[in-house]
């Protein structure tokens, strides 16, 4: 037992001595995106060959070492299609390999769970945001995602990622929708994918144009057309309560699927009011009296559906990732 403490005691002084050299040192060379899968495999490396570093007494030297090798490994592997990472460096056979393996990924398991939320993204010494794809073309949309996260995960477009066409958004709920385009992009990519549905439901309509908000009118993104429609149909109806829906689904590559939802009710106006927001946000009153598109984005984004949802993905994040 005290020899195990020993291990374990040892697996968490390296990690934290040497783990933010070793992946900014990882950043730097290893393959876009792999920097932090290299810096792991390099610490596991390093507890295989303990005996040659305790012999030479150079711990953060040979980590560098190490690191370049494996590194270097990642960018040939890529290259050549490589299912499994080889190893440049032999095992170093000692008593108890296995359970300093364990140990190891242990500290590390717990140093990004520990950090994560509160030093992501913060400086060149601290664990970069984790890149997350947006299943979305709306600019709106991932400018709008990306003030309301805040830097929490590094968000990029499907296009910035290599998805190209069309998903077929079939599902009859906002729940079935996001999901579909969370999983579409997610498996395209390799990458967590994050994606929402949302609409306007209008009581009075029976929580139309609901699913189909996007194209009300026909033409998807018309925003005019659909909210002339809008208008059209609700003539001389005295009912004008309404809400913003928003579902937002994380796929994550061999895991399932997570789903929140978020509400925010207001009121449907008889014409437009405001220059600012996009699609029905000239007729949708919230109760403070302003329209979203009199709003200022950080007002909206404080309120909205999709900030409601946001804020219940934030802790799926910070699960998940």
């Amino acid at each position: 037992m005290g020899e195990r403490n020993e291990r374990t005691d040892e697996a968490e002084r390296l990690v934290g001595e040497h783990y933010a050299d070793v992946l900014r040192y990882c950043r730097r060379h290893a393959p876009v995106g792999l920097a932090e899968d290299a810096a792991q495999e390099t610490f596991l490396r390093f507890v295989r060959a303990r005996s040659r570093y305790r012999e030479r007494g150079r711990a953060r030297a040979y980590l560098v070492t190490i690191a370049r090798n494996v590194c270097a490994d990642l960018a040939r592997g890529r290259a050549a299609g490589w299912d499994e990472l080889p190893e440049t460096l032999p095992a170093g056979g000692d008593p108890g390999e296995k359970d300093d393996e364990r140990d190891l990924a242990s500290a590390l398991a717990r140093l990004p769970r520990a950090q994560r939320e509160a030093l992501q993204g913060v400086g060149d010494w601290l664990l970069p945001p984790r890149r997350v794809v947006v299943a979305s073309g709306n600019a709106h949309k991932l400018k709008e995602l990306g003030d309301i996260f805040g830097g929490m995960v590094e968000l990029i477009s499907m296009k910035d990622a290599g998805f190209e066409g069309d998903i077929e958004e079939n599902g009859t709920t906002f729940e079935e929708n996001a999901v579909i385009k969370a999983e579409a992009v997610s498996r395209a990519t390799g990458l967590p994918a994050l994606a929402d549905d949302s609409g306007l439901s209008v009581d009075a309509l029976g929580g139309a144009p609901g699913v189909y908000s996007a194209r009300y009118a026909g033409d998807h993104g018309n925003d005019q057309a659909n909210n002339d429609l809008l208008l059209q149909n609700m003539q001389g109806v005295t009912n004008r309560a309404c809400r913003f829906v928003c579902a937002m689904a994380l796929a994550l590559p061999g895991e399932s699927t997570r789903v929140v939802r978020g509400e925010c009710p207001g009121e449907l106006l008889e014409q437009r009011a405001g220059e600012g927001g996009f699609g029905y946000d000239p007729l949708f009153r919230y109760h403070t009296g302003k329209t979203f598109a009199e709003m200022t984005e950080k007002e909206k984004n404080a309120v909205s559906h999709r900030a409601v949802a946001a804020e219940k993905m934030r802790g799926v994040l910070v699960e998940a990732l």
